[in-house]
């Protein structure tokens, strides 16, 4: 997974960035609201690190809080 629904954010491993024709490069992961313009490629990589990893919801927990979410 590599989305918290519950407190809104990207598990610290994920590493989502953003850059366009021009080299304008956008960090997405602090911020996930973030409206990008068009014509971005996105980059998402899972980052292996040697600290203790976080607590990562179940499926069931995960599908009722994105639930929650949609219009």
């Amino acid at each position: 997974m590599t989305w918290n629904p519950i407190q809104k954010r990207f598990y610290k491993t994920i590493a989502i960035s953003a850059y366009t024709k021009n080299n304008e490069f956008f960090e997405a992961r602090e911020n996930p609201k973030l409206i990008l313009p068009d014509g971005l490629t996105v980059f998402l990589g899972l980052g292996l690190c040697k600290s203790e990893g976080e607590k990562i919801l179940d499926f069931e927990t995960f599908q009722k809080e994105m639930q929650k979410s949609l219009p």
